[in-house]
């Protein structure tokens, strides 16, 4: 089943109740922030073994050792506010917090290669204890819409161990998903927890888990931003990682699973332009004369949209639209200039002169 928790929620709910426990003691009010927001200029690059925790909210897989949660938390233990663990069997959350007696803690130690969401008031780089330098499983990937958090379903995979003989788990296929989330509220962003595969390929299937024409997958391993291109819809999301490079010349793969629902004809958004005219001629026909149009598709994101023809006035005219990324669309494409050809039946109108897009063409 698919699960997700607003991460505005959760801080909120942290804040106040650390506050209560304090007795507001400072009087100040503290703001909670998404994970993972945007950076205006580069940061330099972090070992493996460190994480960069940004205010607020941060969605973490631990890369140390198990430990004691303050012994874990290492260097930032002084700027934490929170820890929140989600545990699957009794979809619950559990509250680890400096201010909370021992008791009254809902775990006390930190597993290695486990998410927990790490709430913090200060920006900084959580340096992890040496130990263990993988994973027991392979690292979580997830997706973030607005501030929603949606976590999958783990299929098969087989995982090395620094410590013995790894494992390989095969799961049901297709999986067993029984909740569809709605994604609303821009694009996808997909982020993987350390180590990050060398490469994945994401893959929409349809609820009974057979494959559709409608797919991606990304060249280079690392986070990527998705906006479905799919008709509105319930789907399985299924994503597929390797890794290459791993310690001791180690490789594994892993495959995870989202039930997804597009409540809207996906695809990053777009308006329409005239296309870049290429050729215009005029032939006689079985019919009546047929004028061929030839234009042109700048790159790999542009799509021809409409051709009209207008024979009212005195030179006929013909609109031929392409449709393309919107301004605001952060999207690739693929830079290849493509040509496609398009036809219209004119009967007996035989015009020396057709205006297509604005400009006047023989023919």
């Amino acid at each position: 089943m698919i699960r997700h928790v607003s991460l505005a929620v959760a801080a909120f709910a942290v804040v106040a109740g650390l506050l209560l426990s304090l007795g507001g003691a400072d009087g100040g009010t503290a703001h909670a922030q998404q994970p993972l927001p945007p950076v205006e200029a580069p940061l330099p690059p972090v070992p493996d073994r460190e994480v960069r925790m940004f205010q607020g909210a941060n969605l973490v897989v631990c890369a140390g050792p198990t430990t004691d949660v303050a012994e874990g938390l290492n260097n930032i233990l002084d700027d934490v506010l929170a820890v929140w663990s989600f545990e699957a069997p009794v979809q619950t959350w559990f509250l680890w917090a400096p201010a909370l007696p021992a008791f009254a803690q809902g775990f006390d130690v930190l597993e290695g290669g486990r998410a927990y969401f790490v709430i913090v008031s200060a920006a900084g780089v959580w340096v992890f204890p040496a130990g263990r330098p993988l994973p027991e499983m392979p690292p979580l990937v997830f997706l973030t819409v607005s501030d929603q958090v949606f976590l999958p379903e783990r299929g098969s995979y087989c995982w090395p161990s620094a410590e013995g003989p790894g494992i390989c788990a095969d799961t049901f296929f297709p999986p067993m998903v029984d909740t569809f989330s709605s994604l609303e509220g821009g694009p996808v962003d997909l982020h993987w927890d350390p180590p990050p595969p060398d490469s994945f390929t994401a893959q929409l299937l349809d609820p009974t888990g057979e494959p559709t024409s409608f797919s991606m997958s990304f060249e280079n391993a690392g986070d990527g931003q998705w906006f479905p291109e799919a008709p509105a819809g319930d789907y399985i999301l299924q994503v597929s990682g390797v890794w290459r490079s791993l310690p001791g010349e180690q490789s594994g793969d892993a495959q995870y699973f989202f039930g997804i629902r597009l409540d809207q004809d996906g695809g990053f958004p777009t308006v329409e332009v005239e296309a870049p005219i290429l050729s215009v001629s005029s032939a006689l026909a079985l019919g009546g004369y047929v004028l061929t149009i030839e234009f042109g598709l700048p790159n790999g994101c542009h799509e021809f949209a409409s051709i009209e023809f207008d024979a009212s006035g005195e030179t006929p005219v013909v609109t031929l639209l392409n449709t393309a990324p919107a301004p605001n669309a952060d999207v690739a494409c693929i830079e290849i200039f493509g040509m496609e050809t398009r036809t219209i039946d004119m009967g007996a109108l035989n015009p020396s002169t057709v205006i297509v897009n604005g400009t006047e063409y023989p023919v």
